[in-house]
């Protein structure tokens, strides 16, 4: 989806529609299959493949042990795939303009600013945890239980001095409170198509449950 705001608008009610009917889980599946691009534009898919792989344990195990397993798998991969496809989706900015469409230059411009900072910061995360992953390569050895602490002591401290970066810039750039941006959108028929089979579901979903 190009427009943002038919993406937002797709993922809230897959979302919604996932957590509370089954049916609607399954319908979100097939609506995966007919309106995205798959894996193919997903950053870090072996992150998305290990959380699907994960979940298939998790509903196993409490299909044998409650039989909700499968209730809850096709929930949660239903959830999952939405998450991997409004992430390859993403444009940096692109949040930025929504917030300011929707909520105006002070308001919408500081949430949208946060946003943007919080999912660069998060980039920023997976790359460093690339790079160590790189490094253990190298040295022919993995992540290891002994190395958890270390790994995430320095994953920790690279993300607060990136926030203390940022902070130091925008005060030097003598930023106090909202901003000036005009957002520009450009919705295709694809969008729309896809949105509303979106609310189709959505609805149809609710009312059965």
């Amino acid at each position: 989806m190009n427009d943002i705001r038919f993406r937002t608008v797709t993922g809230v009610c897959l979302s919604f529609t996932a957590f509370f009917s089954l049916t609607g889980a399954l319908f979100i599946i097939v609506w995966w299959l007919i309106f995205t691009r798959r894996f193919a534009d997903v950053p870090k898919r072996s992150f998305i493949i290990g959380s699907l792989s994960l979940i298939a344990v998790v509903s196993l195990i409490l299909e044998l042990l409650q039989g909700t397993g499968i209730s809850y798998g096709i929930r949660m991969i239903a959830v999952m795939l939405i998450a991997a496809w409004l992430w390859s989706e993403y444009k940096p900015g692109e949040i930025l303009e929504l917030a300011v469409w929707a909520f105006g230059n002070r308001y919408g411009f500081e949430l949208g600013l946060v946003a943007e900072l919080s999912l660069q910061a998060f980039s920023s995360l997976l790359a460093d945890l690339g790079r160590m992953q790189t490094a253990w390569a190298i040295k022919g050895t993995g992540l290891t239980f002994s190395r958890l602490p270390a790994a995430g002591t320095f994953l920790t401290r690279s993300a607060l001095d990136r926030a203390r970066d940022t902070g130091e810039l925008l005060a030097v750039r003598g930023y106090r409170r909202g901003g000036s941006l005009c957002p520009h959108f450009h919705p295709s028929h694809n969008d729309v198509i896809s949105c509303i089979a979106a609310v189709a579901v959505c609805i149809f979903s609710l009312t059965r449950w």
